[in-house]
């Protein structure tokens, strides 16, 4: 994916790239910009970004499942959970039976 635009280093002005452009040059400070650099140090940019949020994900995931694994509450609460849903289905079938069973009558 190519950028039509940046931001000149130095005064900040937007930087408008022509297609197939090498070289820019900034219509405010007159400075020169190589087009091939400019994608290249976004990538890079935006690469960093990316990598610092993954980074910052697996911290996260990592705290949230040492909690967890010595959690024994979290143990408990999924066997309860695993009651709790297999009672509902099975109430849900035994309406689901009358309903069937009545509607015939």
């Amino acid at each position: 994916m190519k950028i039509n635009e940046f931001k000149c280093k130095n005064c900040g002005a937007t930087i408008n790239i022509p297609e197939n452009a090498r070289q820019v040059k900034c219509s405010y400070c007159n400075t020169s910009f190589d087009v091939e650099d400019a994608y290249s140090e976004a990538y890079k940019y935006h690469k960093g970004v990316m990598d610092a949020a993954t980074e910052g994900f697996e911290k996260q995931y990592k705290i949230f499942n040492d909690v967890v694994s010595k959690d024994p509450m979290f143990k408990f609460s999924r066997i309860i959970f695993f009651v709790i849903f297999t009672i509902a289905i099975l109430m849900f079938g035994f309406v689901i039976y009358n309903i069937v069973t009545n509607f015939n009558m």
